[in-house]
Formats: structure tokens, sequence, C-alpha cells
């Protein structure tokens, strides 16, 4: 790569730091998430889902002594081990596969980031209804006694595209889960044992307006000044609550169950700026939402050996949404999450699943100090399930003693 492209490459690489970070809001209005169709995926609860987990078809919650108890089921936190991760950072690119092949890579290497930008907005606006860009998670978490701590942050890039008049709208949310946990074992015979846990967060949530992805091209070269001179966003937190069981039986098996997002409402507060959110931290909302409770239920299996480890999970997510809305096959596969990890000589692991219905696939090398996971997955994005499957490609790194 020439110099210029290297320079080239490090400002378009900024571009999209700058969308991860915050977007470009303007004119901003109040607007409940889940109002309209821009904003209805903020209703979502937000989830730290790492790789492993992701490649496993998002399975887990009766898996015993997880490095991500704290937050898949609080009743891991029962193990009573020692685990420290400082820190771990997390990239999804939606679509990779589509933009490889849509030749902006290629033009942002020869061409530079102008035109590179240009070709990008072109590319989002084929995406459809609904879709995602990338996102970004990172944070640490801390676990000792039984008890958990951990800070999570989450940046995700929503694309809608509301018909062919209008160009694909961009809404940048920013999640930060500041997380406190306990988990306690209870010895109900000599192989048969019960965990229970729970753990609270303080959720705060930030999101802009939706602006066009052609609007935020255009103004690059003046984003730095914006962000800091007047960016009107939405803004507030919520104090969710997630409970936790899992029975552990012999030979391997466990059961577990959780039920999360309790207290699930968020009070929200327009901001003109950053300046003015730190002025008016203690003033009373301006609006609130709420988000739906979620009970979900599963099953693993586990066999511990010192050259090979198998595991296998199951979980029905949202058990109550499930039943209202029907036992029929298509329902039962959106809610249906599975997978299986292969764990060879300690430090190599390859992994497999089905999600919403959809494939997912995951590798992962661990070297005691630093891990590294990726995963390869589809996830249902659209208004119903099988409406539009959205792929996606995770890659994290984490350094840390579990």
């Amino acid at each position: 790569m020439t110099r210029g492209g290297r320079k080239s490459f490090k400002k378009a690489w900024a571009a999209l730091v700058v969308l991860l970070l915050l977007s470009v809001p303007l004119n901003a209005s109040i607007i409940i998430p889940g109002s309209s169709g821009a904003y209805k995926h903020l209703l979502d609860p937000v989830t730290v889902m790492d790789p492993v987990r992701r490649s496993m078809g998002g399975a887990g919650i009766a898996l015993e002594n997880t490095a991500d108890a704290l937050y898949l089921n609080p009743a891991g936190l029962a193990s009573r081990d020692f685990k420290l991760t400082v820190p771990y950072v997390t990239v999804t690119l939606y679509n990779p596969y589509e933009l490889y092949d849509s030749g902006v890579i290629d033009t942002l290497i020869d061409d530079g980031y102008e035109k590179a930008l240009d070709e990008l907005v072109d590319f989002v606006d084929s995406y459809g209804l609904y879709s995602k860009l990338a996102q970004l998670d990172a944070g640490f978490s801390l676990y000792t006694g039984g008890f958990g701590f951990g800070l999570a942050v989450q940046d995700t890039i929503h694309l809608y595209s509301p018909g062919n008049l209008v160009g694909t709208q961009v809404v940048n949310e920013l999640n930060v889960l500041i997380t406190l946990g306990y988990g306690h074992r209870l010895y109900l015979s000599r192989y048969v044992s019960l965990d229970v846990g729970a753990s609270v967060s303080l959720s705060y949530l930030a999101y802009n307006e939706s602006v066009s992805a052609a609007d935020i091209a255009s103004n690059y070269e003046d984003i730095g000044d914006y962000l800091l001179n007047g960016v009107p966003f939405f803004a507030g937190c919520a104090l969710p609550v997630k409970v936790g069981a899992t029975l552990n039986l012999p030979l391997g098996l466990s059961i577990g169950s959780t039920l999360e997002n309790i207290n699930g409402t968020y009070y929200m507060k327009e901001h003109e700026n950053i300046e003015s959110l730190w002025d008016n931290l203690i003033s009373d909302p301006e609006f609130k939402f709420s988000t739906d409770m979620n009970l979900s239920v599963g099953i693993a299996w586990q066999f511990n050996n010192r050259f090979l480890k198998p595991t296998i999970a199951c979980d029905i997510n949202d058990v109550v949404g499930l039943f209202n809305d029907g036992l029929t096959k298509r329902n039962i596969l959106g809610h249906l999450r599975a997978g299986a990890e292969l764990e060879l000589f300690t430090f190599v692991s390859v992994r497999a699943g089905i999600y919403d219905s959809y494939w997912t696939l995951g590798a992962g090398l661990d070297f005691k100090l630093f891990r590294v996971d990726l995963a390869y997955f589809n996830e249902e994005y659209g208004s119903t399930y099988g409406e539009k499957g959205l792929s996606g490609l995770t890659v994290r790194v984490k350094v840390g003693l579990e």
C-alpha cells in the first residue's frame, strides 16, 4: 500500500470510529425507541454476547462456570473461581461478504477515502429496510468469591432504509453497563447442587436522531468540531436486574433458567451536546420507556478430559413470548438457541450452532493469558421470524486469567 493509500485508509478508519462513538445526529426532537421504524430495534434488551456464545447459536444459560456468567447467567458466579479479564475488545462487522464483494475496500486502497465513502453510502442504501453496519464491544470483568463486577461498553450502528426516495438513515446506539452480581451454591446431595445468582446493572443508553448516511459522508471533514460544539442526542439510565438458577446433575448435565430485564424502565432526557449532558445529570427526565422481561430456560452437557472437552447447550429464549406467538415450527425455531463446542488440547476450540433458525460457526485459540475468538453468524433482523437474515463476523481479543 502506498503512503497516500495508508493515509486514506487511516482517515476512513477514523470516520468509522467516529460513527461508532456517536454518529452525527441533526435536528433532534424527542423520539421514544420503538415509536417509529428507524428506532424499532432500540427496544431490544442489551445483550453482551461474546463470540463463543454467538458461534454456539447464542446458547449457554445452563453452562456452569462460564467466563461471561455475569451477563449470561449470574448463577455461574457460584463456582467462586477467580477470573480477571482486562480488557476484552470485540468488533462485529455485518454483511462482511457483501461489503467485500461491493469493491468498497478496493476503492479505499486504490482511490482514497472520499470516493470510498461515496461507494459505502451506495452500498448501505442497498441493504433493505432494517440492518446494522457494525458493533463495538469493550470492557473488563472480575470474579472472586462468588462476586462478579464488570464494565461493558457496546456501540451499534443501526441502518434503516424507508424507501427509494429517502436515503439510508443511521441511528447510533451506545450502551454502557456497570454490573455487580453474586452467586451461591447449595449442595442438595453428594452429586447434585443448585446454583443461584442475581445481578444488577446501571445501564446507560444514548442514541441520536436518525440522519442520512449521505449527510455523514458529506460532513466528515467537520465532524470533530460538530461533535464538540453541538451534538443533540437522547440519554438516560435504567437499573435492570437479572436472576438465574442452575441445577448441576451427575455426568456433566445441567439445567438453567434466567429471568432478565426486571425493572427495565429507562428515564431519558434530550441533550443538545456533551456540555449539556454534564449540566443536566440530575435534572428530571423528559420521557421514559420500558423493555420487556425475558424468561429463558436451557439444558447443557459438558465432559471434562485432559485432551478433549465437548460441550452441548440448548436454550429456549423468551418462553412467554414463544407461547404468545404460538407453538408453530417457525416460532419454535425462532426462539431456539442451540450449539456445540469441541475443545482440543485445552487451547483450540471449534464451534457450531443454530440461532433464530440460522447456522452459526466459530473457533478460538486460548493461550492462557491471551485469547482470540471469532464467530460467523446470522440473526433475524426483520419484523417477523424468517423475514430478514443478517450475517455478521465477530472477532474478540481478550487478555486475562480464567
